[in-house]
Order: structure tokens, then sequence, then C-alpha cells
């Protein structure tokens, strides 16, 4: 947590909490039972926003591996890496410029063959404007910060 709190700025924040800019990727380890197969297994990854999330009102996201695209900043996206060693993953999330700002519920969907394993993460993941992000709407066009007002 420490460290991606440093890169998205959020480091000196009091909230004891994952803190994250919108536009700007933020790396979880998940840990595994055993190796994770490519070929078998799959992994999909919940952020809740509010007390009736919907995909329509872009307060539920589901994200897939391989089906998004993590250099664009635009969309919500994720990526799959190795971990550091054997039964850790290491996943790269992307909350979308336009993404609600907010706290955000996570959840874990892990497909192994035809077993399917929920994991609810009890802490949720603070979601930020990011005026250090061209794309983000908090910036106009000569790239002063929104009100002109260094956050």
């Amino acid at each position: 947590m420490e460290i991606n709190r440093k890169k998205h700025r959020t480091d000196e924040y009091e909230l004891d909490k994952l803190i994250v800019r919108r536009g700007q990727h933020f790396q979880i380890l998940i840990e595994l039972d055993r190796p994770y197969r490519a070929g078998s297994d799959s992994l999909e990854i919940y952020l809740m926003y509010g007390s009736k999330p919907r995909v329509s009102k872009g307060t539920l996201v589901k994200l897939c591996p391989n089906k998004s695209d993590i250099t664009n900043s635009k969309y919500w996206s994720m990526k799959l890496d190795a971990g550091p060693k054997e039964g850790l993953l290491l996943v790269q999330v992307m909350p979308g410029v336009t993404s609600m700002v907010g706290e955000y519920k996570m959840a874990v969907d892990c497909f192994t063959g035809k077993q399917l394993t929920r994991f609810q993460v009890m802490d949720p993941v603070v979601v930020l404007f990011n005026a250090w992000c061209p794309e983000d709407q908090v910036r106009n066009q000569g790239g002063v910060w929104w009100g002109g007002v260094p956050w």
C-alpha cells in the first residue's frame, strides 16, 4: 500500500486506506493456495461504488485480464503478472479518468476449473481526481489545475 500511495501522491493522507488517483495504475498482490494456471484459471475483480452499484451508472466495474488495455487511461483496466514467488499474482489496476471519486468496495472472483471462490476485500479503495493526469477533467487545456489552486 505504501508504494502505491507514494506513486499516487497520497502518502501523507492520514487515512489508513489504499488511496489512489484515477488515470494512474496501482498494484495489488493476490495470494493463492497454489500456482495460477493461465489456461484453466480465471480471475475477475469487481469494484462497487455506493449502496446500489450498477454497470449502467458506472458504479459497478468488472475487470477481466486480457480484456482491457492497461495503457488506456480512459477506462478501468487490469493486467495480471507473475508475482515475486509462486502462488502470488501481481495485479495492476487502473481507474479510468472519468471514474467517480470516492470509496469503492472490492471483490475478487477466482475460478479454478469449475469452482468459484469470492474474496471480499475488507478495506475499500479510495479513488481521487488526478491533477497530474492530462486526461483528467480537473485540468484545463493550459495544464492549470482546476480553480487555479494546486492541491
